[in-house]
């Protein structure tokens, strides 16, 4: 890839999700090699057992330079030149957490969650959202730490207790990408799991998300709502009757 590649490819699919690769080779594409479409989504979650990802990549084109990307946590990036590609190719290098360092033995790589865990992790998403704390940098190392734990379960937890809170007051930038990322993770599983499109799950997780936010902040909800009909803002400080 060359470096507008690279910014294509993999910051904009991987951190926004695989829908732009996926239009662009949909066509090309059948039942069998269809996972393709899932680059995006899967890619982000080698960040759950390494400490830093590296891409260093040469593209087929004349004169192109080798391009390195470089991130410690699936949210910031550094893009230079790469010092060791001398051929066309892609070469993606984990660096291992330390408490991550079992994953070399093969034996120990998780499997693709099934049908039944799928299902525990759709009543996660159910649930009433779990304590946080409430200093953000604190909130923020626990959140990464359950996405690195490699528990789906915990992922789940970080996608329903991040998504509350948007709705609530807002999220930090830091906090969307990593609810970003953690949807990415999730979703990727779960197409997976269910055997459905990306499409399918994703509107599952939203609505699963939107039902237990209205069904365990019901009283905020209906505030919210006897504001927006009885006291409409239009701007100029007045307000008008519906």
């Amino acid at each position: 890839m060359t470096a507008e590649e690279v910014e294509k490819y993999i910051n904009q699919v991987a951190f926004s999700g695989a829908e732009d690769f996926f239009n662009t080779y949909k066509d090309k594409m059948n039942e069998e090699n269809d996972i393709i479409g899932h680059f995006g989504l899967g890619f982000y979650s080698s960040f759950m057992v390494s400490k830093k990802v590296q891409i260093d990549t040469l593209s087929y084109k004349e004169n192109a330079t080798p391009v390195r990307w470089v991130s410690e946590d699936g949210l910031e990036f550094e893009l230079t030149q790469s010092d060791n590609r001398e051929t066309r190719g892609t070469t993606i290098t984990l660096f291992l957490a330390d408490d991550s360092k079992e994953f070399l033995e093969e034996y120990t790589v998780r499997n693709i969650i099934d049908k039944s865990s799928a299902d525990k992790v759709i009543g996660i998403l159910e649930k009433d959202e779990t304590e946080m704390d409430k200093n953000w940098n604190k909130r923020y190392r626990d959140n990464m730490e359950k996405m690195k734990s490699g528990d789906i379960y915990e992922v789940a937890d970080v996608v329903r207790n991040l998504s509350f809170k948007q709705k609530e007051k807002g999220l930090s930038t830091g906090e969307k990408k990593m609810l970003n990322n953690a949807k990415q993770i999730l979703v990727s599983e779960l197409v997976l799991a269910e055997h459905a499109s990306q499409e399918e799950v994703e509107e599952l997780v939203e609505n699963k998300i939107n039902t237990s936010y209205m069904m365990f902040r019901a009283d905020n909800v209906a505030q919210e709502s006897v504001v927006n009909k009885f006291i409409p803002f239009d701007g100029t400080g007045t307000s008008e009757n519906l």
